[in-house]
């Protein structure tokens, strides 16, 4: 299965632009960002970029990148985009289960 990285460059490739992705993700909007899909549970990444206009298209793929990696979301394409979806994952600590929040990443 690919990650959304491969099917950017997949996507982009030709493209003077792929070639050019120089935005760098920060905690914060690794933070930002988990705790929207977290509050919505559900979302498309349409409805993400307007929730984050000061973001660049190419820095919230990084970011789903990541937390796709860390099994915090999944990501899945759709017709026209993709969608967004919480990773639910209990993560055992200390003999008790919890779910993973964004302070574990």
């Amino acid at each position: 299965m690919q990650s959304c990285r491969e099917k950017f460059f997949l996507w982009g490739a030709g493209t003077r632009m792929a070639g050019h992705m120089t935005s760098v993700i920060t905690q914060d909007s690794k933070d930002a960002v988990y705790r929207l899909v977290l509050q919505r549970r559900r979302l498309t990444f349409t409805v993400l970029s307007h929730a984050f206009p000061q973001y660049r298209w190419q820095t919230l793929f990084q970011v789903l990148q990541y937390l796709q990696e860390k099994d915090l979301v999944v990501l899945t394409p759709l017709l026209w985009d993709y969608e967004i979806c919480v990773q639910k994952e209990i993560v055992p600590t200390d003999g008790k289960t919890r779910e993973r929040t964004v302070d574990s990443l």
